[in-house]
C-alpha cells in the first residue's frame, strides 16, 4: 500500500502532538499540516489521528475494525472525549486530500458532534470506507483520520 515512516513505527494511532503526527505519509495530508502549526505554537484543538497504518490494518481486517484497532481507539478515545462527556469530531485525512495539486474538497466523509464510544466507532468505520468510494473500484489511497474536539461555534 505505502511506505510508513519509521517515527510512526507500527503505531495505529498517534497524538497531534507526536512528531509522527506532522508527516503527511502517516496522518494523511490535513492532519499532518495541523500537527505541524501545533508544533509551531499556533493554537489548534487536541487530537488524534488514526494513522495510514491503521487504514492499512483496516483493510486487512475486510474493511472492519480489529479488536486490536479497536484497543488503540478505545484508549485515545477515552482520554480526548474524557469517557464520552466531550462530542467529537472525525473527518477524513487522506494522504491525496489538502495538497498543492488537489483539495479534494468534500470528496472523503467528515463526521461532527460525535458521541459515545458506538458511535464513534461507526464514524471511523464511515471515514475510512469514504477512501473506497473515491477510489471508484481501485486501490484506495492512504487515509489517515482526524479526531478532535467539537467545537459548537457562536458565529461564522
Amino acid at each position: 500500500m505505502t511506505t510508513v515512516p519509521t517515527s510512526a513505527g507500527g503505531r495505529f494511532v498517534v497524538d497531534l502532538g507526536d512528531p509522527a503526527a506532522g508527516e503527511s505519509a502517516c496522518s494523511g495530508s490535513k492532519a499532518a499540516s495541523l500537527a505541524i502549526a501545533r508544533g509551531s505554537r499556533i493554537p489548534v484543538m487536541p487530537g488524534f489521528v488514526l494513522t495510514t497504518v491503521g487504514h492499512a490494518r483496516f483493510l486487512r481486517a475486510g474493511r472492519r475494525i480489529s479488536a486490536e484497532l479497536a484497543a488503540e481507539l478505545h484508549d485515545a478515545w477515552a482520554s480526548l472525549s474524557r469517557n464520552g462527556a466531550v462530542a467529537l469530531v472525525v473527518r477524513s485525512s487522506s494522504t491525496v486530500e489538502d495538497i498543492g495539486a488537489s483539495s479534494m474538497a468534500g470528496r472523503f466523509r467528515s463526521l461532527l458532534d460525535v458521541q459515545g464510544w458506538e458511535a464513534f466507532q461507526k464514524a471511523e468505520v464511515s471515514v475510512l470506507q469514504s477512501a473506497d468510494e473515491v477510489a471508484d473500484g481501485a486501490e484506495p489511497s492512504p487515509m489517515g483520520v482526524l479526531v478532535q474536539h467539537f467545537l459548537r461555534a457562536s458565529r461564522g
